[in-house]
């Protein structure tokens, strides 16, 4: 009987033994599945990482910074490039029509030909660089006096900081403050009207959207650009 109780607990112990080890292997299988199963990090190709940008942040809120060589061009045939810069000015020329050319300072236009018209701004306030640093829900309003072939025009303008989105256009995709530029004149009722979609990375509208007068509404798109800091 002793022998029998004996033969009894042994074969206990080893199905006891037995379920412990097979309760080891569970766990460490376990284990190595949940460490395996883990999805891969995603792979950006080379054209992916090229051709999406960051979102803006404090570094994309300042003016743009002008480069000798750089270039934008448009869905219907519109295009710039600097000939002159020091950073802060430059002079765009355009590339459909070089003899037509603007004068920049920062962002904002303070000279231009188009068609043979010279517009010269000679008196803004208050100052339109108080737009910078960009943030959504800023805006600007100034007066702009301007000479055409001598004659002063006043405007009343403005820019409004609407918001932020990332669109994608045929250069690209990009991260884009939404900008909203409204004039008008004190002396007519000439208007005009601009939604810009302005990517810091290419330093200038990607998407622009515009009216002047009694024009219809037109938009342009950006097909192709080098901002000086790609090869």
């Amino acid at each position: 009987m002793s022998f029998c109780f004996f033969n009894r607990t042994l074969w206990v112990c080893c199905l006891a033994l037995l379920f412990f080890l097979g309760g080891c292997a569970t766990f460490e299988d376990a284990s190595w599945n949940l460490e395996n199963s883990r999805e891969p990090a995603l792979e950006i190709s080379p054209n992916q990482a090229k051709s999406i940008t960051t979102l803006p942040d404090g570094r994309f809120t300042e003016p743009p910074t002008w480069r000798l060589g750089s270039f934008w061009q448009y869905s219907d045939g519109y295009g710039l490039q600097v000939t002159e810069a020091d950073g802060r000015s430059a002079t765009l020329k355009r590339m459909d029509r070089p003899q037509d050319w603007i004068k920049r300072d920062g962002f904002f236009t303070v000279d231009s030909v188009s068609n043979g018209v010279r517009r010269q701004v000679i008196y803004r306030s208050p100052n339109p660089d108080q737009l910078f640093p960009l943030a959504v829900g800023k805006n600007i309003s100034f007066v702009r006096e301007y000479l055409i072939d001598n004659k002063l025009h006043v405007h009343k303008t403005s820019w409004n900081v609407v918001g932020r989105e990332t669109i994608e256009v045929p250069a690209g995709k990009f991260d884009c403050w939404v900008m909203v530029w409204n004039t008008r004149s004190e002396k007519s009722n000439w208007s005009g009207y601009e939604k810009w979609w302005y990517s810091p990375a290419v330093g200038n509208y990607v998407r622009l959207e515009y009216r002047y007068a009694k024009a219809p509404d037109s938009s342009r798109v950006l097909v192709r650009y080098n901002n000086g800091s790609q090869p």
